[in-house]
């Protein structure tokens, strides 16, 4: 498995030290299955909503375009009650809303968590 939240969505033009590699290529010289297992914006919805689900979308596509994948997970299902108030609390498919000084529940879907479930949806 692959970690994958980070800016860039695009797999196959990775910068590293100044250098660009073709990231796909070099995983399936392992000759492994593939995963990606932590797939997301690295601002989550932060900035926006729409944002973080065009390229939840973006990667997806990318991803399963590649044929050299065997699994695909989104990071993270629902905002962290431990991150609340900071600038990774956001990084989830549906919010969380506190209620009163340490409980908090889940709230609304966001626009990134519909777009997952059509990912899914459409590759059945």
């Amino acid at each position: 498995g692959w970690d994958w939240h980070q800016e860039n969505p695009d797999l196959e033009s990775v910068e590293y030290l100044g250098k660009y590699y073709d990231l796909v290529a070099t995983l399936e010289k392992l000759n492994k299955e593939l995963w990606i297992t932590e797939a997301g914006s690295l601002s989550g919805s932060l900035n926006d909503e729409f944002e973080q689900a065009q390229y939840l979308e973006r990667i997806a596509k990318e991803v399963y375009d590649s044929g050299s994948f065997k699994g695909f997970f989104a990071f993270t299902l629902h905002d962290e009650a431990h991150l609340h108030g900071t600038d990774k609390a956001e990084l989830g498919l549906v919010k969380i809303e506190k209620l009163g000084k340490d409980n908090f529940i889940f709230g609304d879907i966001k626009k990134a968590f519909t777009s997952y479930k059509n990912i899914i949806k459409n590759r059945d």
